[in-house]
């Protein structure tokens, strides 16, 4: 499969989800989620084409599951982090930014509250951020300690520095 065809797949899974369903709001948090600004903010991310598209792409995607300026998660985080960590590596222009985003998830995450999800699950944010960045353990430190360009490596950075944070 392609590079191309994976994220294609990927977006697919996107938009199987119902992300209005994922609009329940957290204890004591300012709740601004807006549901249709998920699959547009994971598009965004697949189809940035510089370096700079991808750092916009990256404030869509948290303003989409998280209030970016307080850095604070929705209950969309909980879906949204898997996928975002199966999208990293397929990534060219934007990798760097869809890996800070989802470390910032990870980060924003520490000690909320276990919520019920639409799925009838009960979910706990700080978990699955973590076990999703945890799958990037590997790239972030191919990309810590690459020469491929300075965005690769402070995010491969970033990531392993809140892994050693969150443990």
């Amino acid at each position: 499969m392609t590079a191309d065809a994976a994220v294609e797949e990927l977006l697919s899974d996107v938009r199987l989800i119902d992300w209005a369903g994922w609009a329940i709001p957290l204890p004591n948090r300012l709740f601004a989620y807006e549901p249709d600004s998920v699959i547009p903010a994971f598009e965004r991310l697949a189809s940035a084409r510089t370096p700079d598209e991808g750092q916009h792409a990256y404030n869509a995607l948290l303003d989409a599951v998280g209030h970016n300026h307080r850095g604070t998660p929705y209950t969309a985080m909980s879906p949204a982090a898997p996928l975002l960590a199966r999208l990293v590596p397929l990534l060219t222009y934007s990798g760097p930014a869809a890996m800070d985003a989802l470390t910032d998830c990870a980060l924003w995450s520490r000690g909320e509250p276990a919520f019920l999800g639409p799925d009838g699950h009960t979910h706990h944010l700080e978990q699955e951020t973590r076990a999703a960045l945890r799958t990037l353990e590997d790239l972030a430190r191919l990309w810590a300690e690459s020469g491929i360009d300075e965005a690769r490596r402070g995010a491969g950075r970033g990531l392993l520095e809140a892994l050693a944070e969150l443990t």
